[in-house]
């Protein structure tokens, strides 16, 4: 255990919790939240981790008074209105640490490396991520995880194997996830235009599983909510809104539906047909890379979805296996990433405010 570092998920982020809390409980150090519902999410999800609610108010005294190390998805940018006035006072700096929350083909329009300016340590999945750096001039010292929520879930597999099938009705049918991001600024969620023809279109040879990410409910809370109650009532599709871990739920599914999504490149490890809803017909190879796993389908023929996904992909099997690789470096065990991450740790310098 390294006794000065804990995890924080700041606010109602509740697509954080998958990363975090894994990361976490390999590493055995604290996970903080600052939701009670995130507590309770995480107390039932991830019992491995020891998970603290504080606070907002409380928090900021409370990360210099014990840490010198905190695990984020937020970028120290983010986090720097949060810590100023403790760490003034304190005249204590927090090192923060950042955690991916995915991998994804976003920010190539409009990067966002700038706002990791600040962090003192980097967390990257593989060569991929490595890469994406490189190429905005973003140098900074860096450890590589490869996909440590996929060991996770691997050293845990029967707990949360049996997790998921209490948790969700899976039917002895063909299973295809639809898993839309949210309307970024990128605009690269499908959500809105695809998601009407998908419900009422559906074959009854196929469960339909909704699983949008978390921030859609926060844009539009009623359009989604109105969603949820409508799907309670046609049979064969299933809305997640809840967290949920997602390496256990992806084992069931067949087939996968999505945009650009960071939950694309988790599905390549199950290796099954994919289909991506290319939303603004981008055309920008970095943008699209994932797409070259399977089949891209414009706007204009998601009418004709159903029809599309019956054709078998497995000449394209090699090329899943392929950008896995390059997207999750091969990690030797859990034990070896958590002596490399302390490693890294302590080479970090304190410097006096």
């Amino acid at each position: 255990m390294h006794p000065s570092s804990a995890g924080l998920i700041y606010g109602p982020e509740t697509h954080h919790l998958d990363h975090l809390a894994p990361l976490c409980a390999i590493l055995g150090i604290p996970l903080i939240v600052t939701e009670k519902l995130i507590l309770k999410q995480a107390q039932e999800i991830y019992p491995f981790t020891d998970t603290l609610y504080l606070d907002c108010l409380e928090l900021p005294f409370f990360l210099t008074k014990n840490y010198r190390f905190v695990f984020s998805c937020f970028s120290r940018i983010m986090l720097k209105e949060l810590l100023f006035l403790a760490e003034l006072l304190s005249k204590k700096k927090i090192h923060t640490i950042w955690c991916p929350h995915g991998n994804s083909d976003k920010g190539n329009i409009k990067p966002y490396v700038e706002a990791l300016c600040q962090e003192n340590l980097l967390l990257v999945y593989g060569q991929q991520m490595i890469d994406f750096f490189n190429r905005y001039n973003l140098i900074k010292p860096y450890v590589t995880t490869g996909n440590f929520r996929y060991q996770f879930y691997m050293q845990h597999k029967d707990w949360y194997d049996t997790y998921v099938t209490k948790k969700i009705l899976l039917e002895q049918k063909k299973t295809i996830l639809y898993a839309p991001t949210w309307q970024d600024y990128e605009k690269s969620s499908s959500f809105f235009s695809a998601i009407d023809l998908l419900i009422e279109q559906k074959p009854d040879k196929y469960t339909l599983l909704i699983k949008p990410h978390p921030n859609l409910k926060l844009q539009h809370l009623f359009l989604v909510e109105e969603l949820e109650e409508k799907c309670k009532t046609i049979t064969g599709v299933y809305f997640i809104s809840d967290p949920i871990p997602i390496y256990p739920l992806l084992k069931h599914c067949d087939l996968y539906i999505g945009d650009r999504s960071s939950i694309g490149y988790d599905f390549l490890y199950v290796n099954r047909p994919m289909f991506f809803l290319n939303q603004n017909d981008l055309k920008e190879p970095l943008s699209t890379y994932l797409f070259r796993c399977g089949q891209t389908i414009l706007p204009q023929h998601y009418p004709n979805i159903y029809s599309l996904i019956d054709h078998e992909q497995q000449e394209l099997t090699p090329i899943r296996e392929e950008v896995y690789q390059y997207a999750f470096a091969s990690c030797s065990c859990l034990k070896q990433l958590k002596k490399t991450i302390f490693y890294a740790l302590d080479g970090i310098k304190d410097h006096q405010m």
